[in-house]
């Protein structure tokens, strides 16, 4: 039995082994359970909340992971060892809550950022609509509030906040300053002080009879030179090395004279109206130069240029471009002229707190730099523009008179603002009488010489007239054109009437090639010729150039070749002109600058030859005696009109223009013109003139006849040629 018992007793403490076992091996399962349950929790947890930015899905996610947890635990039966599960797990509950806050601070931070931008945009785009420094400083502030507040909320730390701040205001200050012009950036942040003291000064001079232009511009200077400081002084700075003294800064022989003058009047020497009272004496005595380009001066502008010849400063000769503080003094100038005593040094306020002092003269310096190269390059284009401007006027002159129609590229606008308004109403007056001329005189080539004379009478200026001189001009313009048109009814009658209709529709049908088309063109040349009153004698058939062109075969042909192509050239006009040949042949060797009487011979003559008629011995002896006796007034008429005529000068004559072939044998001589001019000064010449020139190769008879033309055939014939040459006096050889 005892074993029995002892056996039971084993059997138990066996079973008793085996369940402990069990329940360990049961609480280690719960355990792993719980926590891998708890690690799946935690990736679930991260991976959720990596996807989101909402504070309250994270805040959710965050309850959900410790509840997970708290689930994860439950799983194990054994309080102890849930509690001690529990345990482990409170770091990573902890750091989840942690990491869930931060991502939520983030979150708020990065709203607030952007939001906070935004209001900063906004402000920014408020700046530039500021108008007023005061609303640029409020704008500033309310920006600089909220760098303030993201540095409260810890979102930035105060480096930051400070760095920050910086950057956006001067990136805002200059986008403003980039959306003004020069002037407004050079004003922005370098203001005029418009004070008091200075619209005392205006007004000071205001009173002493200077313009309110030419106050303000002493005033915009004094503002340079001292800011208005009776007492500044600048040690050595005048070229004798003397102080410059005042609010105009004087130095050497005017500064001993400014205080001669304070002196006299019992005034200290930094009184500031005894000094404005010696700038307004120095203007009318010692330097009434100055004074008197001042007075002169009508703008703002221009006085303020004026008194650079008063203070003289550095660079002054060039104006205010190349002056020292030119444009300042313009400015300043400007700014007195328009306002008075307010001041508006306060405009440097917003500026003056977001940009340094380096950055401000920065500005100012390109400010003004852009400034200079502006005005120079509209100075070049003033000019450029003046000189087109001018070239314009005289052609719209020109087209007025020749056409009747202005230009219309220049008006009168154009003109005033090259030239100014006096200068727009004179060219309106030119241009006035201009068309008055060419009304009267357009179709002087269409009216007889007695209307013309009748037109330009009416053109004629009243002496003692208001513009008398330019009508006069247009007057001896009229007198002109109507003797060009005069001389070339004279000169070339046929070329004259060219402008007729009639003449220039059968002049558009000719056709030198048809002889059926020139003979209604002729007809059409006498009748207009007819019609300017024209004489039958002095009317032509054709023109100076086409009786050149026709008769050019006889006058470049070689001696023994010019009856042949005389012969050729008389069937050529029979052919063109029918009836009128006659006349048209006679025209043609009149522009061979034969005489009329010799033309008309000739004409006869050489029709006759043309056409195969044997000329009278009493006509060819009637030519060569009209020829010769013209050869000798053409040879007198050149030595009478052009007596100081130099030897071997060339003398224009109409073949020279066409191309003459060699000649085959030789042509007569033209007896030089230096020969017959030194024959009229020294009569003694004429038995040696005569020697050298009576010759056959100089025309026979021609010598003779320039002797007689020149009234020294006397003499000829009551000395012997012997005692002639025997007088020792020679013609040099080619004279």
């Amino acid at each position: 039995m005892e074993s029995f018992g002892q056996g039971i007793s084993n059997l138990g403490t066996g079973l008793g082994y085996m369940a402990r076992t069990q329940n360990k091996q049961t609480e280690d399962l719960q355990g792993a359970r719980a926590k891998a349950d708890a690690a799946s929790a935690q990736i679930r947890y991260e991976e959720e909340l990596s996807k989101t930015n909402d504070p309250k899905t994270i805040e959710r996610l965050r309850g959900d992971f410790d509840r997970s947890i708290a689930a994860a635990g439950q799983n194990i039966s054994n309080e102890g060892q849930r509690s001690r599960f529990m345990v482990d797990y409170s770091p990573v509950m902890a750091k989840a809550k942690a990491s869930a806050d931060d991502r939520v601070w983030k979150i708020g931070r990065s709203t607030a950022m952007a939001a906070d931008q935004d209001r900063l945009d906004h402000l920014s785009d408020d700046l530039q609509r500021a108008t007023t420094d005061e609303q640029r400083q409020q704008i500033y502030q309310a920006g600089a509030a909220i760098f303030a507040g993201q540095e409260k909320a810890g979102y930035l730390d105060p480096v930051n906040a400070r760095d920050l701040r910086k950057k956006w205001a001067e990136g805002s200050a200059v986008n403003l300053l980039k959306a003004m012009t020069p002037e407004q950036r050079l004003e922005a942040v370098r203001p005029v002080d418009v004070n008091k003291t200075g619209g005392q000064i205006v007004d000071f001079f205001k009173a002493k009879g200077w313009s309110p232009e030419q106050a303000a511009a002493i005033a915009g200077h004094l503002y340079v030179e001292s800011t208005f400081n009776p007492g500044a002084t600048n040690k050595g700075d005048g070229a004798d090395g003397s102080d410059s003294i005042g609010v105009a800064q004087w130095n050497a022989g005017r500064a001993r004279a400014f205080k001669a003058f304070a002196a006299a009047r019992g005034k200290p020497v930094n009184d500031l109206e005894t000094q404005l009272e010696f700038i307004d004496h120095e203007l009318r005595t010692s330097e009434s130069s100055a004074g008197d380009k001042l007075r002169n001066a009508k703008s703002i502008d221009e006085a303020t240029t004026a008194f650079l010849s008063f203070e003289r400063p550095k660079g002054w000769e060039g104006g205010l471009n190349t002056a020292s503080n030119g444009l300042n003094r313009l400015r300043a100038a400007k700014a007195y002229y328009a306002g008075g005593g307010t001041s508006t040094k306060e405009d440097s306020k917003f500026f003056g707190s977001v940009l340094s002092e380096a950055q401000r003269q920065d500005i100012a310096d390109r400010a003004e730099t852009e400034i200079l190269q502006r005005e120079r390059q509209n100075d070049f284009n003033r000019k450029t523009e003046a000189t087109a401007v001018k070239g314009l006027m005289a052609d719209d002159n020109a087209s007025i008179l020749a056409t009747g129609k202005p230009l219309d590229s220049l008006t009168p606008d154009r003109v005033s603002a090259s030239y100014g308004p006096q200068a727009e109403a004179d060219f309106r007056e030119e241009r006035r009488l201009a068309t008055r001329t060419y009304a009267q005189t357009n179709d002087f080539a269409l009216i007889p010489n007695g209307e013309i004379a009748s037109r330009v009478a009416t053109l004629a200026p009243t002496p003692g007239s208001d513009g008398y001189v330019r009508q006069q001009q247009y007057y001896d313009w009229a007198q002109k054109r109507a003797q060009e048109v005069i001389k070339k009814r004279q000169d070339d009658p046929a070329d004259a009437v060219s402008s007729f209709p009639a003449v220039q529709q059968a002049a558009q049908s000719a056709d030198w090639n048809d002889a059926s088309t020139i003979v209604p063109l002729v007809r059409a040349r006498l009748d207009a010729q007819r019609q300017l009153g024209i004489s039958d004698a002095n009317q032509s058939p054709v023109t100076v150039a086409e009786a050149k062109s026709l008769f050019a075969p006889v006058l470049n042909a070689p001696a023994n070749m010019q009856a042949q192509e005389l012969r050729k050239v008389a069937q050529q006009f029979d052919q063109l002109f029918g009836e009128y040949a006659p006349r048209a042949f006679a025209s043609a060797i009149m522009s061979a600058d034969l005489d009329k009487q010799s033309a008309e011979l000739a004409g006869a003559m050489l029709r006759k030859i043309g056409l195969g008629q044997k000329p009278t011995r009493q006509e060819e002896q009637a030519l060569e005696e009209s020829q010769a006796s013209a050869a000798a007034e053409k040879a007198a008429s050149n030595v009478a009109s052009n007596p100081v005529l130099p030897s071997g000068t060339p003398v224009y004559s109409p073949l020279q223009d066409q191309a003459a072939p060699a000649p085959q044998e030789p042509q007569a001589k033209q007896i030089p013109a230096g020969a017959i001019s030194k024959l009229q000064e020294n009569p003694a010449l004429a038995a040696d003139f005569m020697r050298k020139y009576g010759r056959k190769e100089y025309g026979q008879g021609t010598a003779a006849r320039v002797i007689e033309k020149l009234g020294l055939g006397e003499l000829l014939q009551s000395k012997p040629e012997g005692q002639m040459r025997g007088s020792g006096i020679r013609l040099p050889e080619g004279q």
